[in-house]
């Protein structure tokens, strides 16, 4: 059985009483309380495997510090970024579509995790339901790595349904989904889709149409690639090990834990700077902007278009389709605000809505 310490040592006794005082405080405001058989208070020296350990001997590791002191409070939502544990943690789907039937498939299932960036390539069909989509996911990725703690995707119809959000909800999975038009927010699947595509026209029209043939070989090729972001391979990142390893010995079997932990760690050090690049660069021409109830903003119009894909869609009200529209109508007033980034208007009979 594993036991974890938590230890905190402080030099001014009278912070320490405020501090510890503002804590019990807040249990109490929140009914709950601290048990004394699990923590200790004021201790001068702690027991601790057989072994009496005073304060003087413990020290602290800068190495794992260094990210306290070094980060950097966030300034608003945007600053905020999620937290890098372990592989196969987070993980994003997304679908390639519009390929050829080759051996009764036409889509791919692209899975890409988010810390060692290694990706699964699953052969599927275009009109695969939820059912379908569910025992692709169980059976090459939960069944082998254990069942993810968030999954990020489109509102793709099969990730709406209720039985896939029964599933998840079971598994204890959390689903993040993107909104319209904000195809960033799942960024990394779609630069996996880019670079599967590339990779099947080029064996494709090299080799074969059997595309479905070729994900295995596309799969190794690019778990086998250095990744920019983290600087590593991801097999290195998954199995501690580079794709054409040198011989093992004996010798070196309690070194690869070691080896296989610097990876890692080395991959979330990169990773971290390469957010911090790309976050230098989304936001080098953007700013939060906050509205308030009165002011006047301009709609894009393709999102007036509410019966897109239906019967009754226009497409002469289409912006996109129709060069002579305009992209942006308006100005229309704000009645309310909904959320941090929802807002309710007031629109004119005069509208173009359909």
């Amino acid at each position: 059985m594993c036991r974890r310490v938590v230890l905190m040592t402080v030099r001014n006794n009278g912070w320490f009483r405020q501090h510890l005082r503002e804590i019990l405080t807040v249990l109490r405001s929140a009914a709950l309380y601290a048990n004394p058989r699990k923590f200790t208070w004021a201790q001068e020296a702690i027991t601790l495997l057989g072994q009496r350990i005073p304060k003087s001997t413990i020290t602290l590791d800068p190495a794992k510090t260094r990210a306290i002191h070094d980060l950097v409070a966030p300034r608003n939502p945007r600053e905020l970024q999620r937290f890098l544990e372990a592989p196969w943690v987070d993980i994003s789907m997304d679908f390639v579509t519009g390929l050829l039937v080759c051996g009764g498939f036409d889509a791919v299932c692209v899975v890409v995790w988010r810390l060692n960036k290694r990706a699964r390539y699953l052969p599927t069909r275009k009109t695969a339901d939820a059912v379908e989509v569910a025992r692709l996911l169980f059976s090459s990725i939960i069944v082998i790595h254990g069942a993810p703690r968030s999954i990020v995707s489109d509102r793709d119809p099969k990730f709406l349904s209720k039985l896939w959000q029964t599933m998840m909800a079971t598994l204890r999975v959390k689903l993040q989904m993107t909104v319209s038009h904000r195809a960033q927010a799942d960024g990394q699947s779609e630069r996996q889709i880019w670079t599967l595509e590339d990779a099947l026209r080029c064996t494709a029209s090299r080799y074969s149409d059997e595309w479905h043939k070729w994900l295995p070989s596309t799969e190794y090729a690019y778990a086998s690639f250095v990744n920019m972001s983290t600087g590593v391979t991801p097999m290195e990142i998954d199995t501690g090990r580079r794709p054409l390893p040198r011989l093992w010995v004996a010798s070196d079997s309690c070194l690869f834990l070691e080896d296989h932990q610097a990876v890692i760690d080395y991959a979330k050090e990169q990773l971290a700077k390469a957010q911090e690049r790309q976050k230098k660069s989304y936001d080098h021409h953007r700013e939060i902007v906050n509205f308030n109830i009165s002011d006047f903003v301009y709609i894009r119009a393709k999102l007036l278009n509410k019966n897109f894909g239906t019967p009754a869609y226009d497409v002469s009200k289409d912006p996109t389709k129709n060069k002579l529209l305009p992209h942006w109508v308006g100005p229309f007033p704000i009645a309310q605000r909904i959320g941090a980034n929802a807002y309710k208007l007031v629109l004119s009979a005069r509208s173009p809505i359909t």
